[in-house]
């Protein structure tokens, strides 16, 4: 028993027989550990910048341009400046190492599976932390015509209230059935340990506003389109850019005369609409500068003729209030979109800015032609247009096919009137009643979830109302006798919530006649 103390003694002095044994194993074994640090750094830096990290050539040597790819080159990079990877880079390549040097293909596939296995696990941990997640999957076919099905989880980071997105990995499956793509999730999510039941997107119970943006470019083509004069506008505006966009020779020309250049169309990206007619909207002179400037430089017939042709349509009267509507009615929803993709946007603020938007419509189909006529006055006077009237159009004669069929008795309107009524009112009638339908899912989370967000006004709430929102919320999240949530202690817990907030609402108000008094 003495020896053995004594052993255990010696061992802690490190004073054994065998002591340089010892201390020449600490010495290799923290030499390889410092090897395999800046190993690991390098790996995770090209991993998380998506570089390859082999080339044409695996063998080892101290020559920077054998193209043996990025991972071998930044090793030979630090080896430069750091003596313990030069000292290992040259065993390596005089191959002095009895053992593996840790540079080839096998190391670095093997330290990337560890460091994933390490990242599923801190997804993994942080989703049964916040117990429910969304499933997101997508397949696409590789170079090697292999289906690969990515699986991405979103889930709620409850400490800072973010919605996160992580992506789990590539299955390679081999028929894109749904049978067969559930049965890839199920196992999947058995591998991870997750259960299906805490998937907000694979039952009943979820709501999603999945096309909220899209919502927008629907809604803005059926305006597009609702009439001839619609049509005409845009196309006039896709015609400018595409007669200065054929040729490098001719884009030039339009830089010399504007400040932002005109701006194509795209069916599925309304936003475009914005900067298509806002290049023109606010630069109209120059524009028709840049026409004329065109033709006289042009020596073909067409180019000349269909320069002549823009220069034309755009220096009517009808274009310009045309211009300055749309611009109206774009811009207002430009900044809705903006505002609702912000992350910290919250449900009550959107339906909010819906609403706003929706008066500001019906206030704009009273008021916005007399306001657009006045600020096309003023944008026709800087391009000098001499006459700011609206054109008259010949009435079309319908074909009557019987002796005893009533003549057509359209009301004989003036340019004006018709242009209102059969251009203004359609364009902003079809927003008007297109926003109605198309924005039902946003509503119906209002009407689920919208009184979580006032909390403002649950002390002002009696406790029977805030009793059955509880309750009723408690309904949309159950199938059968499953409930995600308890419609009483939901009511208890906000109950508890708004004396907080009426308790520290009064001491900031203490805090701020306290400074005031200083």
């Amino acid at each position: 028993m003495v020896k053995w103390f004594d052993l255990e003694r010696r061992l802690k002095m490190q004073n054994t027989i065998d002591q340089e044994t010892e201390a020449q194993i600490r010495s290799e074994a923290q030499r390889w550990k410092s090897i395999m640090e800046r190993l690991l750094a390098i790996i995770q830096f090209l991993s998380s910048h998506n570089l390859a990290f082999r080339g044409h050539k695996e063998t080892i040597t101290t020559d920077s341009s054998d193209r043996s790819g990025n991972f071998l080159d930044l090793v030979k990079l630090i080896a430069k400046f750091d003596p313990i990877l030069r000292e290992h880079l040259n065993h390596a390549t005089n191959k002095t190492i009895a053992r593996n040097h840790y540079l080839s293909k096998e190391i670095q596939n093997e330290f990337i599976s560890l460091m994933a296995n390490h990242v599923v696990k801190k997804i993994r941990e942080k989703i049964i932390k916040n117990k429910y997640y969304a499933i997101i999957l997508d397949c696409t076919r590789d170079i090697a015509r292999v289906e690969q099905l990515s699986v991405i989880l979103r889930t709620t980071y409850m400490e800072t209230a973010t919605i996160e997105e992580h992506f789990i990995g590539f299955v390679a499956v081999e028929t894109t059935t749904a049978e067969d793509l559930t049965d890839y999730l199920l196992k999947e999510l058995e591998n991870l340990g997750l259960t299906l039941a805490d998937c907000r997107t694979a039952e009943s119970r979820v709501t999603t506003m999945d096309r909220i943006f899209e919502d927008w470019n629907l809604i803005l083509g059926d305006a597009a389109s609702s009439s001839v004069q619609a049509q005409t506008f845009f196309g006039t505006l896709q015609r400018l850019y595409t007669i200065f966009s054929c040729s490098c020779h001719r884009w030039g020309i339009p830089k010399e005369h504007v400040d932002i250049s005109v701006k194509p169309l795209s069916e599925t990206r309304w936003e475009c609409r914005v900067e298509s007619v806002k290049a023109v909207r606010f630069q109209l002179s120059k524009v028709c500068d840049a026409l004329l400037s065109l033709r006289e430089k042009s020596t073909d017939c067409s180019l000349i003729s269909e320069c002549h042709s823009l220069e034309n349509k755009i220096s009517t009267f009808e274009f310009v209030v045309s211009l300055v509507i749309w611009y109206d009615i774009l811009v207002k929803i430009h900044v809705i979109s903006k505002m609702w993709q912000s992350p910290n946007m919250n449900l009550d603020v959107a339906i909010n800015h819906l609403k706003i938007f929706l008066k500001w419509l019906d206030e704009y189909r009273e008021q916005g032609f007399e306001s657009a006529l006045v600020t096309g006055r003023e944008i026709a006077g800087e391009i000098g247009l001499s006459e700011i009237t609206f054109k008259s159009t010949r009435q079309r004669q319908k074909r009557r096919l019987f002796d005893y069929e009533a003549s057509d008795e359209t009301p004989d309107l003036s340019p004006m009137n018709r242009f209102k009524i059969s251009y203004f009112y359609v364009v902003v009638d079809t927003i008007r009643t297109s926003c109605e339908p198309r924005f039902e899912a946003l509503k119906c989370h209002e009407n689920n979830f919208g009184f979580l967000y006032k909390t403002m006004n649950l002390s002002t709430m009696s406790d029977e109302e805030l009793l059955n929102n509880c309750k009723d919320l408690q309904v949309t999240l159950s199938i059968g006798n499953e409930h995600d949530i308890d419609g009483l202690d939901l009511f208890e817990e906000l109950k508890i919530f708004s004396s907080v907030m009426i308790e520290v609402e009064s001491q900031q108000k203490k805090k701020e006649k306290l400074n005031k008094m200083e």
